[in-house]
């Protein structure tokens, strides 16, 4: 009972309640033992024992009645020994497997009559298909012996129809032929105007022009040229199909903008023309003409660049230089004899290397700069390059003179800029005619290489080098004056200049200068308001005209042209006020932080102590925060001493 159920059949409780009072007697130390008289009445109490739940089954029941019997009170009813409970078990047991053995008999005799079923099924349905089957064998043989009739008839006519479709497939089959003929002639015609097009524009638009009549002929040729694309350019967009030919006309009317310097127009069909290449190389990601398709990616990418560079959006730039670097370089993977793709290629990378340096990443501008050498070595043009080729290796190492500049190798900077500068004007000063953007560049080089000589050397060597620089730019300007680049460039070289001469005591020449320089990039902003870079020069050269209008004994005057200038350039900051200190932000910072000086000294000499104060608390603030960013540096340390010692004696 205990281990069917888990329980005592009888006294259940009393035997817990005994148990529990004898351990708690014996934790207390106290005699005890079993009350057996109580545990008896409990059991009388309870003459039949009682299951914890139902029989599951009938057997089950006279299972619990042969227990029930065992546990029986009465002596007399109980089982007089275990032989007796044995052999009734034993009996229950045949009862179980003789009823069982029934029930497998009626199963086995019903499963029987199934089959028996089924197979009469199948038999009838046998016998109904072979009936069906032999009336449709009678009713085919007839309609095939129809159909035979019908075949003979209807061969006869196809005969005579199969010679005629022969006949016809000759003759179209000539058609085809000379159709096949007559279009790739066309398309070796359409190809040759093409590539004679390209090749007419590529040398217009570098053409060098040396006096006002060639630049007028070009002006007329190009003009010319523009006309020419956007009366086919309707037709163009009007056909899906012609994606290389609308990539072409994009990519040309862009150059041509570009060249009459109309930037905004440039830069919509030069846009154009790059997503016209990208559609190209996404459908057509194998196709023979591939490495094309990456170099005119590479190409619209590195002009949008320029433009976008132009417009002070220095992150967009960089990233159209990156794609432009990656897809020149798999075009020129491809096809490694082109010639205009390996130059496209070398100034990409000489372009990123020069933005990365502009940015304060020497180190990825020297490695970029390093590839121009690559692309363009002799081994792999497989001859002497090219004067042009050779002026582009000319600025890649004058670029890496400026790296050595901002890296602080000032006497290395100076060795290998000085060394360009002089191939550069070999190359330009021996072409005939000059090339007017070798010469800008050039002219650019001096203006760079003069700036780090009034540092190092002095004023005297720094004047040569911008006597270099001005008569070209005057030149230039003269052709064209519409340029802006020249006019930024010449406005640089007189603020320098301006400088030099207030260093030597000529502070009348100094002004007239400075004046002249700032009336150069005030028509240039005219045209482009939005070029960070002419507005920065713009800022620092009326900083630079009012401190000397204030040396020469006017700070009246100067004092409003002065605090225009602090606005303007701490604008043009506040900008982007996260962003990284570039060389060229340092020396924005500088100047900024310098003008709150001078005005400061202005506002002094002029009896405003209250508003020179604030002055000097900006200079120092801004003094103090280039200190902690970088520590160390001379001229910032000078401008802090200076600016706390005027501070103080205010105080």
């Amino acid at each position: 009972w205990r281990l069917l159920t888990g329980s005592l059949p009888r006294g259940g409780k009393a035997w817990a309640a005994q148990v529990e009072t004898v351990n708690q007697k014996a934790a207390a130390g106290l005699a005890c033992g079993i009350d057996s008289a109580a545990l008896l009445a409990a059991v009388r109490a309870q003459p039949r024992v009682v299951w914890p739940d139902a029989p599951s089954s009938k057997w089950d029941e006279r299972r619990r009645h042969i227990i029930e019997r065992c546990l029986d009170l009465n002596s007399s009813a109980r089982w007089s020994d275990m032989r007796e409970v044995v052999r009734e078990f034993e009996v229950l047991e045949s009862d179980f497997l003789l009823e069982e053995s029934r029930e497998q008999t009626v199963q086995e005799r019903k499963k029987q009559a199934s089959k028996v079923l089924v197979l009469q099924t199948t038999v009838l349905g046998l016998f109904t298909a072979f009936v069906l089957s032999t009336a449709y064998a009678f009713l085919t043989l007839r309609r095939a012996r129809d159909a035979e009739t019908v075949i003979s008839q209807k061969d006869a006519i196809l005969e005579q129809e199969t010679g005629a479709r022969d006949a016809r497939i000759v003759e179209l089959t000539g058609e085809r032929d000379a159709a096949l003929k007559a279009k790739a002639t066309a398309d070796a015609n359409l190809r040759h105007a093409q590539g004679g097009v390209d090749k007419f524009l590529t040398q217009l638009l570098q053409t060098p022009t040396g006096n006002e009549l060639e630049v007028e002929f070009s002006k007329t040729q190009l003009n010319e040229a523009l006309d020419f694309c956007n009366a086919s350019l309707p037709a163009l967009e009007a056909d899906p199909a012609l994606g290389v030919e609308r990539l072409r006309a994009y990519g040309n009317i862009g150059r041509i903008h570009l060249q009459l310097r109309q930037h905004t127009q440039a830069l919509a069909f030069l846009q154009k023309a790059r997503e016209q290449s990208a559609a190209l190389l996404k459908e057509q990601p194998s196709s023979p003409q591939a490495a094309l398709h990456h170099q005119w990616f590479g190409r619209y990418s590195l002009l949008l660049s320029d433009l976008q560079q132009r417009r002070g959006d220095r992150a967009l730039s960089l990233s159209l230089l990156q794609d432009a670097t990656r897809h020149l370089t798999e075009g020129l993977a491809a096809d490694p004899k082109n010639r205009l793709a390996l130059n496209e290629c070398a100034r990409a990378w000489m372009e990123y290397g020069l933005r990365n340096m502009q940015n304060g990443d020497l180190a990825e501008a020297g490695k970029a700069l390093s590839r121009v050498g690559d692309v363009l070595d002799p081994k792999v043009l497989g001859d002497k390059p090219l004067p042009d080729e050779s002026f582009l290796l000319a600025r890649a190492k004058f670029a890496k003179g400026l790296v050595q500049r901002d890296s602080g190798h000032t006497q290395d900077a100076l060795d290998t800029l000085i060394e360009a500068v002089t191939e550069m004007g070999r190359l330009v000063m021996g072409s005939s005619p000059r090339n007017q953007e070798q010469a800008l560049l050039l002219s650019e080089a001096y203006t760079e290489l003069s700036e780090l000589i009034g540092k190092t050397i002095g004023s005297k060597e720094a004047r040569e080098a911008h006597d270099q620089a001005v008569p070209i730019l005057l030149e230039l300007n003269r052709l064209h004056p519409a340029w802006g680049d020249v006019k930024y460039l010449l406005a640089r070289n007189y603020g320098a200049i301006s400088l030099l001469e207030r260093d030597l005591g000529n502070n009348n020449d100094a002004l007239k200068k400075k004046q002249d320089a700032i009336e150069l990039i005030n028509e240039v902003l005219a045209d482009e308001p939005d070029n960070l870079r002419y507005a920065a020069l713009q800022a620092r050269l009326r900083g630079e005209y009012a401190e000397l209008m204030s040396d020469l004994g006017k700070p009246t005057a100067a004092l409003p042209i002065l605090t225009q200038a602090v606005e303007s350039l701490e604008g043009l900051l506040g900008q982007d006020p996260g962003a990284r200190l570039t060389p060229e932000r340092k020396e924005q910072e500088i100047q900024l932080a310098q003008m709150h000086g001078v005005l400061g000294h202005t506002l002094q000499t002029l009896k405003k102590t209250s508003e020179a104060k604030t002055a000097f608390t900006s200079a120092v603030q801004r003094w103090e925060k280039l200190s902690a960013l970088i520590p160390g540096d001379d001229i910032i340390q000078q401008g802090l001493t200076w600016s706390k010692e005027r501070l103080g004696k205010l105080k």
